[in-house]
């Protein structure tokens, strides 16, 4: 007897059944007889009935993969950084990093990129989308240019059908936030808070720190969104530009009651911040109240920054202060 293969060729092909396969009929001889020969007709309709067989069979996984890809067509895909467009109020996270010198001690360094990984691994909710903005000469302009923008990963399956995405599975979806941070996220943070800028990166000229706020809060998607805001600053708060020179020049650190009313502040002006929470990382500097810095102390720093947000309506300001590998949180 003989059965029909689909061949690589893309044909069907005639082979004869394996050894064992082969029935005994009366009459036939010992071993089964000879085969029977089949007709170019029974060939032909053999072919026709498979390959019509085949062809369904090939259709039906077609529609299957067709739906299949239908479905994916249909279902909500994130953009290139991760990040998917619904109905829902996106909250945003920015995070300004003074990149001026003196940079960040050993000891300051590391506590940033633990702080910055428990942001990415546990502050940041489903969908919510953060971005890293430093102000290195490389990066200093108008429109502030991320060096990390992306989405929070979900959490769960739940939160990716609830907004027509498709599910995951639970260990996929740990799988991709941990590759993220190790792919993308951890080693630009490691660069940003590194204690030795790269070539052309170092900034020992100005601090343009008010300069960079105004631009943050110029940002579409901070200024005047619906979701939860929260502005991380990363700085030693030391305003250094050519119009002022905190801490170094005596009177360009007067209460921020006095600044405000100054031409300069109207230069550098935020728009309002209402509804966003501020978190600062305050870098404080040895040797304040002593020269070089002798026109400033580290309480006239942190008062004048609080009255700045306050003076915004930010919704809450907190300065944690790193200083000898420890930080002292202030009050709100």
């Amino acid at each position: 007897m003989a059965f029909w293969s689909y061949g690589e060729n893309g044909s069907w092909r005639e082979t004869r059944q394996p050894r064992g396969y082969r029935k005994n009929r009366p009459g036939s001889g010992s071993r089964g007889g000879r085969r029977s020969r089949r007709t170019p007709h029974n060939q032909g309709w053999i072919r026709f009935a498979l390959g019509s067989l085949f062809g369904i069979a090939f259709l039906g996984g077609a529609s299957g993969t067709a739906y299949v890809v239908y479905d994916d067509l249909h279902s909500l895909k994130p953009d290139k950084i991760g990040c998917y467009a619904t109905s829902n109020p996106q909250d945003v996270t920015v995070a300004l990093v003074d990149s001026s010198e003196p940079r960040f001690d050993t000891v300051q360094s590391r506590d940033l990129l633990n702080a910055f990984e428990d942001v990415y691994r546990r502050d940041l909710t489903f969908n919510e989308k953060f971005s890293v903005i430093v102000t290195d000469p490389s990066r200093i302009g108008t429109v502030p240019d991320p060096v990390i923008e992306l989405c929070g990963s979900a959490s769960s399956s739940a939160e990716l059908e609830e907004i027509g995405a498709n599910g995951a599975t639970q260990a996929y979806l740990d799988r991709q936030q941990d590759k993220i941070f190790e792919d993308r996220v951890g080693p630009t943070l490691e660069e940003v808070f590194s204690t030795d800028a790269q070539p052309g990166r170092i900034q020992n000229v100005e601090s343009p720190i008010m300069e960079q706020i105004q631009s943050v809060s110029r940002l579409r998607n901070f200024s005047g969104n619906a979701g939860e805001r929260t502005l991380i600053l990363v700085s030693d708060l030391i305003q250094a530009t050519r119009e002022v020179q905190f801490c170094t020049t005596k009177g360009h650190l007067p209460s921020f009651t006095k600044f405000k009313t100054r031409a300069y502040f109207d230069q550098v002006r935020p728009r309002s911040l209402a509804g966003v929470d501020v978190k600062i990382y305050m870098l404080v500097r040895p040797g304040l109240g002593e020269e070089p810095l002798q026109y400033c102390t580290e309480r006239e720093l942190v008062d004048f920054w609080q009255a700045y947000f306050k003076n915004a309506q930010a919704a809450s300001v907190e300065i944690i202060r790193l200083r000898d590998g420890a930080y002292v949180q202030s009050g709100q």
